[in-house]
């Protein structure tokens, strides 16, 4: 229900963010409606309120017509496995073990929030 999209800041030429767009459109249930909506706004508000350097920074949220969006900062790079099929052979243990301790570090992090944030969209 959801889709990330590179932006450009108009006010700011070259700035480039992060904009997520939820779209109620495919939702027909009034009721499903303004709970994904809230569910939305409420990501929004505990995603402004965290600050680590490993997870981007949200900037701004805003409704335009039956779209919502969420803007955070643009990180820019390679996805883990489009340089493992770039470089064609894994990644040295200690390499990868340094990502784990950051990945770890992260998730304490948001696991020591009030209330905790659990984190469910983890993929290997």
């Amino acid at each position: 229900m959801s889709v990330v999209y590179q932006v450009e800041d108009m006010r700011l030429p070259g700035k480039r963010w992060a904009a997520k767009e939820m779209s109620d459109a495919g939702l027909i249930d009034p009721v499903e409606k303004q709970r994904a909506i809230s569910l939305f706004k409420q990501e929004a508000q505990i995603l402004a309120k965290l600050h680590h350097p490993n997870i981007p920074q949200v900037v701004d949220s805003f409704q335009q017509g039956n779209r919502h969006y969420i803007i955070s900062e643009y990180v820019d790079g390679a996805t883990v496995h489009d340089i493992l099929m770039k470089r064609g052979h894994p990644f040295p243990e200690i390499e990868v073990r340094a990502w784990l301790m950051q990945l770890c570090d992260v998730l304490s992090y948001l696991h020591a929030q009030q209330p905790p944030i659990i984190y469910r969209d983890l993929k290997p």
